[in-house]
């Protein structure tokens, strides 16, 4: 999917186009993120050992799980896909799931950071739309 390639580039540090044309996954991806770092240095970027960055990515993963909390009890059925992404800025983003487009990041995409908890994938147990 041409959103995964575009995260793949960009954790890499490789160049991309930058041309995308999003399905509804892609573009709900990428409108429905947060920066959690911007809630304590707004435009800036700190380094990861700058104990902002950490408190950051404590926060981008409660934030992840609150997001997946929530959207189960208020949307029950309905399928989400809730992300947190660690990086050089942490993210948290979502989108609902489509039948007929894949998730914006492949479950089992970068195994070793999900096994040391900078990539989260969280997916609500409801139906696709």
């Amino acid at each position: 999917m041409a959103s995964e390639r575009l995260f793949r580039a960009s954790r890499s540090g490789r160049a991309h186009s930058g041309h995308w044309e999003p399905d509804r996954t892609g573009a709900e991806a990428f409108e429905n993120h947060l920066h959690p770092l911007d809630l304590f240095t707004p435009g800036l970027h700190v380094r990861m050992s700058d104990p902002r960055f950490r408190a950051a990515e404590q926060l981008g993963q409660a934030i992840a799980h609150s997001w997946y909390s929530g959207l189960v009890r208020v949307f029950p059925g309905q399928g989400f896909r809730v992300y947190y992404a660690r990086g050089d800025n942490p993210t948290v983003r979502l989108h609902r799931v489509y039948r007929a487009e894949a998730p914006w990041l492949a479950d089992g995409s970068f195994p070793q950071e999900a096994a040391s908890g900078q990539v989260l994938i969280l997916t609500t147990p409801g139906r696709a739309a």
